[in-house]
């Protein structure tokens, strides 16, 4: 075996006089306290232990940033697993009570979604998010209604004269074409205006 780096001499001499124990079991080390210690950057401690890990000179288990769980007993495998009947009836129930809360999630369009979310999770809020594609969408609805609302006001307006005006007239209102059709559609039906071929004018 190569003799070692100095680098590496060091950084074993500090594991020594910093962690007790170290020969006897596993010891938790912080590469960053190491990192101070041997006045070397934390990537060159990682690689010099590695380097001993490789040599079976140490056993290294390198620290992880992801979080990690521990069973505090054996896992049973699946085949030694027996639940009584009552409580499968039970979660089979709970499971199906969830399935059908995510199909309602998906297939509903009129219920704010974060509201959805958190009654699931059985919080109470009685405002809308304004930010998913029901909210979205009701925004769009309500401006439209607000236009249609105007454009019946800028038609009858336009009508107050008591004459017939060609149905042309009313698309020069500053309207887009749908909602002038709709704004029309229910003067009609509400007999405010009364259409005669390419005519229209307001019921006398």
């Amino acid at each position: 075996m190569k003799p070692f780096s100095p680098d590496t001499e060091r950084l074993v001499n500090v594991i020594l006089r910093t962690y007790s124990g170290v020969f006897v079991d596993y010891v938790n080390i912080d590469e960053g306290y190491l990192s101070d210690l041997c006045d070397m950057p934390r990537e060159q401690i990682y690689n010099l232990l590695k380097v001993l890990d490789n040599n079976h000179i140490i056993s290294y288990i390198p620290h992880r940033n992801l979080p990690s769980i521990t069973y505090s007993r054996n896992r049973v495998e699946g085949k030694f697993v027996t639940i009584s009947e009552d409580i499968y009836d039970k979660l089979k129930e709970r499971f199906c009570e969830r399935i059908k809360s995510m199909l309602m999630y998906l297939e509903t369009d009129n219920t704010c979604r974060s509201g959805m979310l958190l009654d699931y999770f059985g919080e109470k809020t009685k405002e809308e998010c304004g930010l998913c594609d029901v909210c979205v969408e009701n925004r769009k609805h309500e401006a439209s209604e607000r236009e249609i609302d105007l454009a019946q006001k800028a038609i009858l307006n336009m009508l107050d004269d008591n004459r017939q005006h060609p149905v042309t007239d009313v698309y020069q209102l500053s309207f887009s074409s749908p909602i002038l059709d709709e704004a029309m559609r229910r003067l009609i039906e509400e007999e405010m205006i009364k259409p005669d071929l390419a005519y229209i004018k307001k019921y006398s």
